[in-house]
C-alpha cells in the first residue's frame, strides 16, 4: 500500500509551522531578553537519512537570527566513537530568519551493518549565543537498500484507501530479490542537492517529477550514478522532460503517443531469448507510452515498441518501464511461497520483465577506476630526493679528470710518477663523496610539498567530469594544515598517519572547505579525494576512418581550471577499445592524433616510443590499472586516454609549498562515418569479435564476454567467429584481409574457413602451427560482408595423435592466445552493397 500521507502532511504542518511559532515568541523578544541568534539543531538525520560505512551521508544544522544583521554561526558534529574527527559549517543566517542547512559528514570505515550511530553536535558559545549541545542518532544502510523518489508526499488525499501500482511495483522487485519493504523517503521539501546525500544509497527508484525543478538535486544524482549507481525509471509517472533534464544526451527518448491496453504480450528482445513471451490480460488497461529511443538497449517490447530498456550513463546503469506498473506485478496468490515474516511481505508478484529489472539492481562491486594503492605508489614516488642535475654532476667529473691530468703532468715531471694511484684513488673518493654530500643536502632540503594525481572521467552527455584522485602531502617538521578547496573538491579526512589525531573540516555555503586546529605531523600523509564538476564547453576526442587507419582530433582546453589560460595539452595517448588490445595514438602538440594498422601496442605496454624515459615507466602502473579497470567492467565506450600536468586538484595550498601534479584523462571518442568513395584501413582493435552457432552448436572455446580464447584446451573444436565491423566503415567493399594468430597448436591440424551465407572457402588447412602467423584471407572473388557488415570465420582445431601414455595425452593442448582482423577496403553507397548468397 502507499505510504500513509496523514504522517506526511503533520510533517509538513509542523515545519511550515515551527518558524511562526518562534518568531510569535519572539515578539516580546527584548521583554524576555532572548538570545539574538538561536540553535534548534545540529547532528538530526536529513534528506534520505542514508549512512553507510565509509561513505558521505548529510546530518541537519537549524539556526534562527533575531537581529536586524546577518550573522554567521559555526556548528560542528563529532561521531561518538571518533570524537577527533569533526565536522563543521559556517552556517550564513539571514536577518530576522530561520536557517535549514546541512553538514556533510564521511562515516568511518568497517562499520557494523544496520548499527546505529550517535552523532554529538553543538555550537561554541560566545556573546551572541548561548551553548549548545545536541545528540542525533543515524541508522547505518546497506548497499541493498533503495531510494523510492515519487512526488512531493505531502498533499491532500482523500481518505479512502488507493492503491499505487507504482510503489506496488517497488516492493515487487525488492520482494524479488528476498529483500525487505523498507525503502527510503524523503518526507522533506527538497531532495538532497549535494552528492553526500546520495552518496550512502543503493540503488533510486525515480517515480514523478521531483526533480524536474531541482537541479542542484539533479546534478547530485548523475554524480552518483556515474560513479556505479543503479536506477530504475519509472515512465509512466515521469515525464521524457524530466529524463531528459536528468540524464542529457546520455539518451535519446521521444515519446511517439500513450495508448491504453489490457491485453498484450511483452516479448524480449533478444534473438537468442529461448523463452515465452509474458502474457497479460487485465480487466482494466494500463498506460503505455510508445517512444522512439537511441542510445539505449531494449530489453522487453511491446508490438515492437520498447516497453522495458537499459541504458549506461558513466559507471551506473538505468532501467526504463514506459508500461505502468500495474502491468508489470500480478496478485499474489495461494500458492506462491510465503514471505519469511511480514517486513518481506508484497501484495504483488513481479512479472518476468521485473524480475529481470530486480536482477539488475542487486548490488555490485564496480572496480575502482585506478586502485587507491596505485595512486597512493605513484604520488608517494615523486616526494623525496632531488637528484643533483646534470650540470653538476658533469662538472664533478671534470673536475676529476682535470685533476688527475694535472697531478700526472706534476708527478711525472718530479719523477714520482709511482704516487699517481693513490691520487687517483683518493681523486675517486673526493668526487664521490661530493656528489653523495649534494644527494644528502638536497634530501633535507626538500621543502613541504603536495603532489597530486587524478584520474579524470569525462561525461559528454552533461558537459561533465568525474574525478577521483590522491595526494600525498609531506611536512619538513610539525605544522598546521595548509590546505583547503576551491569549492568542486571533496576530501576524505581519514589518514592511516592522522589516526587518534584531532582534524575538523569547515564547510562554507559556497561548497568551499578548509582544515581548521589541524596540526600535520612530519613526514608524508595521504588522502583521497574526488570532484564532480561541469564544464563550460565540452571535451571531445573525434575521429574517422581513412587510409591511414582512425585519424582525429581532441580538444580538452575545458579542463584548464579558472584563471589559467595555457592550453590543455595531452602526451602519451592511447585508444582503447572494448575487449580489444590498444592501439597508440601518436598525439602531436596540436592535438591531432592517428593510429594505424601498425601501431597495435603489445600486451601490458601504452608507450609506442622506443626509449622509455623515467616518467613514463612512473606512468605505466597508472596505465595498466586503468586498463585492467576498463576491461573488468566490460565497458562498451571507446576512449582515448591521454596524461597531462596542467591541471589543478582543485585544492589550495601555501605560497611556500611545492605543488606537483598529474592525471590521467578519459575521454570517449566519437566516430564519425566516412564519406563513401574513400579508401580506408580499419586496425583489429576497432573490430568486435564475437562466438555465433554453427549448425554443430556453439563452442565453449572462446569467451564472448571478454572476446578471448580460452587457453590452454586439451580437445579438439570447432569455433565459428563473427568479426563486426564498425558501423562508421559500412557499407564497405573489402580490398584486403590479414588474420593474425599467436598461437601453439602441436601435432594438431589448423583449418580456417572464411564462411559467406552458405558457401565456405578454406583459407588454411595446415599442422603443427606455432607461433605470430598471418594468413590472407583474399581469394578469387573479393569478400563480402553480411547484412549488418560482419564477417564470419570458422576454425577447426583437429585431434590429437592417439597414445597410450596419459600424461603426454594429459599435455598435448593447444593455445590461441591473441587474434586480430586488420581489414582494408573503399566506403560505398548503400546501393552498392552486393548480398551474400
Amino acid at each position: 500500500m502507499k505510504p500513509p500521507s496523514l504522517l506526511f502532511l503533520l510533517v509538513g504542518l509542523a515545519i511550515w509551522t515551527g518558524p511562526a511559532i518562534g518568531w510569535a515568541e519572539d515578539a516580546d523578544g527584548d521583554a524576555k531578553n532572548l538570545p539574538p541568534i538561536f540553535v534548534s539543531s545540529v547532528g538530526g538525520p536529513t534528506g534520505l537519512k542514508a549512512y553507510a560505512s565509509g561513505e558521505w551521508g548529510e546530518v541537519s544544522v537549524v539556526v534562527g537570527n533575531r537581529t536586524q544583521e546577518p550573522q554567521v554561526v559555526q556548528a560542528t558534529v563529532q561521531i561518538k566513537g571518533s570524537e577527533e574527527l569533526r565536522f563543521s559549517r559556517d552556517v550564513l543566517v539571514p536577518a530576522r530568519s530561520v536557517r535549514h542547512s546541512t553538514i556533510p559528514i564521511r562515516l568511518p570505515e568497517q562499520l557494523p551493518p544496520n548499527a546505529q550511530l550517535e552523532i554529538l553536535g553543538h555550537v561554541a558559545a560566545d556573546a551572541r549565543i548561548p551553548k549548545a549541545e545536541f545528540d542525533g542518532i543515524v541508522r547505518l544502510v546497506s548497499p541493498s537498500d533503495t531510494a523510492y523518489i515519487q512526488d512531493h508526499p505531502i498533499s491532500l488525499e482523500p481518505s479512502e484507501p488507493h492503491l499505487d501500482f507504482a510503489y506496488e511495483a517497488a516492493l515487487a522487485l525488492r520482494a524479488a530479490n528476498g529483500l525487505d519493504r523498507r525503502m527510503m523517503l524523503c518526507s522533506e521539501r527538497m531532495l538532497p542537492s549535494s552528492y553526500e546525500g546520495w552518496d550512502a544509497v543503493g540503488s533510486v527508484i525515480l517515480s514523478g517529477n521531483r526533480l524536474a525543478e531541482n537541479p542542484a538535486a539533479r546534478q547530485a544524482l548523475r554524480e552518483w550514478l556515474s560513479k556505479g549507481g543503479c536506477m530504475w525509471i519509472q515512465a509512466d509517472k515521469t515525464s521524457i522532460d524530466t529524463i531528459r533534464l536528468l540524464l542529457g544526451s546520455a539518451v535519446s527518448i521521444e515519446q511517439v503517443d500513450q495508448v491504453a491496453i489490457h491485453d498484450f504480450a511483452i516479448q524480449h528482445a533478444s534473438k537468442d531469448f529461448q523463452g515465452d513471451p509474458t502474457e497479460v490480460l487485465l480487466e482494466q488497461p494500463v498506460q503505455f507510452k510508445r517512444v522512439i529511443a537511441e542510445g539505449v538497449e531494449v530489453i522487453y517490447q511491446i508490438d515492437g515498441w520498447p516497453a522495458l530498456m537499459k541504458a549506461k550513463v558513466g559507471l551506473g546503469e538505468v532501467y526504463f518501464s514506459m508500461l505502468e506498473g500495474r502491468g508489470l506485478i500480478r496478485p499474489r496468490r495461494s500458492e506462491d511461497p510465503p514471505a519469511k515474516n511480514q517486513q518481506f511481505h508484497a501484495d504483488y508478484i513481479g512479472l518476468e520483465p521485473l524480475r529481470e529489472v530486480a536482477i539488475g539492481m542487486r548490488p555490485r562491486e564496480i572496480p575502482e577506476v585506478v586502485p587507491v594503492d596505485v595512486r597512493a605508489a605513484y604520488v608517494t614516488e615523486r616526494i623525496g630526493y632531488k637528484i643533483p642535475s646534470r650540470g653538476f654532476v658533469v662538472g664533478v667529473l671534470l673536475g676529476f679528470c682535470g685533476l688527475i691530468g694535472v697531478a700526472g703532468v706534476g708527478l711525472s715531471y718530479a719523477g714520482w710518477r709511482e704516487h699517481l694511484l693513490w691520487v687517483t684513488l683518493a681523486t675517486a673518493g673526493l668526487a664521490t663523496a661530493t656528489v653523495v654530500a649534494m644527494g644528502v643536502a638536497s634530501h633535507h632540503a626538500v621543502p613541504a610539498t603536495a603532489s597530486s594525481f587524478q584520474v579524470v572521467e569525462v561525461l559528454p552527455e552533461m558537459d561533465e567530469i568525474a574525478t577521483t584522485g590522491s595526494i600525498a602531502s609531506y611536512q619538513p617538521k610539525l605544522a598546521a594544515a595548509n590546505m583547503s578547496s576551491n569549492g568542486s573538491t571533496r576530501l576524505d579526512p581519514q589518514s592511516p598517519r592522522l589516526a587518534g589525531k584531532i582534524r575538523n573540516i569547515v564547510w562554507t555555503d559556497t561548497n568551499r572547505w578548509r582544515w581548521d586546529k589541524t596540526i600535520m605531523p612530519t613526514g608524508v600523509q595521504l588522502f583521497q579525494f574526488d570532484r564532480y564538476q561541469t564544464l563550460s564547453q565540452p571535451v571531445t576526442a573525434t575521429a574517422a576512418f581513412g587510409p591511414q587507419g582512425l585519424t582525429g582530433v581532441v580538444n580538452a582546453d575545458a579542463l584548464r581550471g579558472t584563471g589559467r589560460t595555457e592550453p590543455v595539452r595531452l602526451v602519451d595517448g592511447v585508444l582503447v577499445f572494448p575487449r580489444s588490445q590498444p592501439l597508440a595514438a601518436n598525439l602531436t602538440p596540436e592535438g591531432n592524433f592517428s593510429a594505424g594498422i601498425d601501431d597495435l601496442l603489445p600486451p601490458n605496454e601504452f608507450f609506442s616510443s622506443t626509449f622509455v624515459d623515467s616518467t613514463q615507466r612512473q606512468r605505466r602502473a597508472i596505465y595498466q590499472a586503468w586498463y585492467d579497470s576498463y576491461q573488468a567492467r566490460l565497458d562498451s565506450t571507446s576512449y582515448l586516454i591521454g596524461w597531462t600536468e596542467s591541471l589543478g586538484s582543485g585544492l589550495i595550498w601555501d605560497e611556500d609549498v611545492n605543488v606537483i601534479g598529474g592525471a590521467l584523462v578519459a575521454i570517449p571518442l566519437t566516430i564519425q562515418r566516412t564519406a563513401p568513395g574513400t579508401n580506408i584501413s580499419l586496425p583489429g582493435s576497432t573490430l568486435q569479435v564475437q562466438s555465433v552457432v554453427s549448425k554443430s552448436g556453439r563452442s565453449n572455446t572462446f569467451e564472448n564476454a571478454t572476446s578471448r580464447w580460452i587457453f590452454p584446451y586439451g580437445r579438439s573444436a570447432r569455433n565459428r567467429l563473427r568479426f563486426q565491423l564498425p558501423a562508421e566503415a559500412l557499407p564497405l567493399r573489402v580490398d584486403s584481409a590479414s588474420l593474425f594468430l599467436d598461437c601453439s597448436i602441436p601435432s594438431r591440424t589448423l583449418t580456417i574457413e572464411v564462411i559467406e551465407g552458405e558457401q565456405r572457402r578454406t583459407i588454411v588447412e595446415r599442422a603443427n602451427q606455432s607461433g605470430k602467423l598471418t594468413f590472407d584471407l583474399a581469394g578469387p572473388t573479393p569478400l563480402k560482408l553480411d547484412p549488418e557488415g560482419g564477417l564470419t570465420i570458422e576454425f577447426t582445431i583437429g585431434e590429437s595423435p592417439p597414445t597410450d601414455d596419459k600424461a603426454q595425452q594429459a599435455s598435448n593442448t593447444w593455445s590461441i592466445r591473441t587474434m586480430r582482423l586488420d581489414v582494408s577496403g573503399t566506403t560505398m553507397q548503400s546501393a552498392e552493397v552486393e548480398p551474400q548468397r
